[in-house]
């Protein structure tokens, strides 16, 4: 290898790691902070549960264990990706309990939702500001957007929110 081809290779790996490493700094950092706290919080737990019977137990000990709860207050990051595969790629995709199925039936009503509500909004915006002669009301944009506000908090009130009376 030449001089030149060390030197076009070496910037190549810098400007990678100027790209990429501000990046991964953080990602690591966070990492740590997560396991720190995932073992700091789960500790008390551990503590009484398991090693209040074992004396001479190590800080490796508390580590490990709490790291491998199965329901901890805080769960560590491997915890999360596991369980986040496993309901991804362990459920039929026709079950409730795959991600995916929730995820496209929550994003489709979203979806639908969105397209409804611009719909109506862009409709009743249009006839609440439309001229008179042409079948509107002639209000200006700041007298319709309060209609509109006014319509929505409305609506709010009269259909509010109730929770399931049966559990899924």
């Amino acid at each position: 290898m030449t001089l030149a081809g060390a030197r076009t290779e070496r910037g190549t790996v810098s400007a990678v790691w100027f790209r990429v490493g501000p990046v991964l700094t953080v990602l690591a950092i966070v990492l740590i902070v997560w396991y720190g706290a995932a073992i700091w919080l789960n500790a008390a737990q551990v503590i009484e549960r398991v090693l209040s019977d074992r004396p001479g137990w190590a800080f490796i000990d508390l580590a490990r264990l709490t790291l491998s709860m199965d329901r901890p207050v805080l769960p560590a990051p491997h915890q999360i990706a596991l369980d986040l595969f496993d309901s991804v790629f362990g459920w039929p995709l026709d079950s409730p309990r795959n991600l995916l199925f929730h995820a496209a039936v929550t994003s489709s009503a979203t979806l639908l939702g969105f397209v409804m509500g611009t719909a109506l909004g862009a409709v009743l915006g249009d006839f609440l500001d439309k001229p008179v002669s042409a079948g509107g009301l002639a209000l200006s944009r700041y007298s319709a957007s309060a209609v509109l506000l006014a319509l929505i908090v409305t609506c709010i009130f009269a259909f509010p929110q109730r929770a399931a009376r049966k559990g899924h």
